[in-house]
């Protein structure tokens, strides 16, 4: 199966204001015998059978994501910038340097806050738990870098949505019925394999 000719083109709608292209994530996994991939237009979970035969679509909560201020676009995109500005992926900025950088991404930019948002993934990670259940990542404009922080979202075959807080410092890796695994981080960035129990009632 071809992705861009199942999916709608999310790029139909927008507006390229600020001259770059659209940093969009494709999301897809593997559930059970089905294949659930993201569908950006629809806000939907769209799923195939192996055969791809399309079967029901899962409805997503409204969009949160809808104005981006230009500092937090300036946030979000830093680390590309900073790979451009050093000549290095990892490489990083001085913290003055990085203030100046930040400022002029902020100043640089046209559009409107709509528009800005536009440019952003509004998730960044999807994963598929044992049971069926779709685990959905949103960015996190604080932490800024096109990722996203503790809160996941949980949704059940039926469309029933709910808000997960990890724990501060949790990469969360895989999802299973009963537990979360990961890795934890602790004050100075040692990473441990590890596990949380998912909330009673989940």
């Amino acid at each position: 199966m071809s992705l861009g000719d199942l999916l709608d083109d999310p790029s139909a709608g927008f507006v390229a204001t600020d001259g770059g292209f659209p940093l969009w994530y494709r999301l897809w996994a593997v559930c059970g015998d089905q294949l659930r991939v993201y569908d950006r237009v629809r806000n939907q979970f769209r799923g195939f059978t192996a055969s791809g035969e399309e079967v029901a679509a899962i409805e997503l909560p409204p969009v949160r994501l809808t104005e981006v201020t230009p500092q937090e676009f300036a946030r979000a995109v830093f680390p590309l910038r900073q790979a451009e500005v050093t000549g290095a992926v990892g490489t990083r900025l001085s913290a003055e340097d990085s203030v100046r950088v930040l400022n002029q991404i902020a100043q640089g930019l046209d559009g409107t806050p709509r528009q800005l948002a536009a440019y952003l993934p509004r998730y960044v990670d999807f994963r598929c738990s044992s049971d069926s259940a779709l685990w959905l990542h949103p960015i996190d404009l604080e932490i800024g870098a096109l990722k996203g922080g503790r809160q996941w979202l949980r949704i059940t075959p039926d469309g029933a949505a709910r808000e997960v807080l990890l724990p501060v410092g949790f990469d969360a890796l895989r999802f299973t019925r009963e537990r979360i695994w990961g890795v934890q981080r602790d004050e100075l960035d040692v990473a441990s394999v590890a596990w949380i129990a998912l909330p009673t009632g989940l």
